[in-house]
């Protein structure tokens, strides 16, 4: 009863478990080729930018994209099987919009989250439901960015825009896998960790640094050494990022 998390890390570190359920983030599935993975149920989770339908609008939002790289990804994509297939939305303005495609997608279940919808999951997610802990949790985070808190409290910025709640698509994995009761412990978080260096994208221009998700990334995986149980069901297979979570 093991689920893996799979990110974009160039030679990825995978435990000695058979895995009952795999959770690929964008891309990584190109690139794995472990036979022990074959039996367990694939699922994926995606960037929206991915299915954006006219990719120069990529490119006018953020120079040198590889363009390449998301329409091979997009094609492959149509002949593998999912059980689920997860897809973010952007965590740009909204006054960016692009149209999107989500068509020859093969899964049991596809999720693309609404904009409201991944907001709550992620105040879910950071157990910050009750106000009162959500808005110590701004004075402790966001006391550089007050007008920031105060966009947030006025309904003018949302969650998922906010810095310290950018989690990459790779946290995110592992975020639906802690909340998703069909995904079970333990937890091995593989292929990702806390830069660029080693990663399958490197030289890709990716949409996203490591960088820009870094310190959401964090600040979740801080909550979630506080708790027993999430220490021991959640392995991380890069030394830098397991270091930073068994150390107190």
């Amino acid at each position: 009863m093991t689920t893996y998390i799979i990110g974009s890390r160039q030679n990825p570190i995978f435990p000695n478990a058979e895995p009952e359920n795999i959770i690929y983030v964008n891309g990584s599935f190109l690139s794995v080729k472990n036979n022990q993975i074959k039996k367990a149920k694939q699922n994926i989770v995606l960037s929206p930018h991915i299915f954006v339908k006219n990719y120069e609008d990529l490119i006018k939002y953020k120079k040198n994209t590889n363009i390449k790289m998301f329409a091979k990804i997009r094609d492959l994509l149509a002949d593998i099987h999912f059980s689920n297939i997860y897809i973010r939305p952007t965590s740009t303005s909204e006054k960016l919009l692009f149209s999107f495609e989500y068509k020859n997608l093969n899964a049991d279940y596809l999720n693309i989250y609404k904009n409201e919808e991944f907001d709550e999951f992620i105040i879910k997610s950071f157990f910050l439901n009750n106000i009162i802990s959500r808005l110590k949790y701004f004075i402790k985070n966001f006391f550089l960015d007050p007008f920031g808190v105060i966009k947030y409290l006025l309904g003018f910025r949302k969650i998922r825009m906010m810095h310290n709640f950018k989690i990459s698509s790779g946290i995110l994995g592992l975020m639906i896998a802690i909340n998703d009761k069909k995904f079970n412990p333990p937890y091995y978080v593989i292929g990702i960790g806390l830069d660029n260096s080693g990663y399958s994208y490197k030289n890709n221009n990716r949409i996203n640094d490591r960088k820009n998700h870094l310190k959401a990334d964090l600040n979740y995986i801080d909550l979630l050494k506080k708790f027993k149980k999430y220490k021991k069901d959640i392995i991380f297979t890069n030394k830098d990022l397991s270091d930073y979570f068994t150390n107190n």
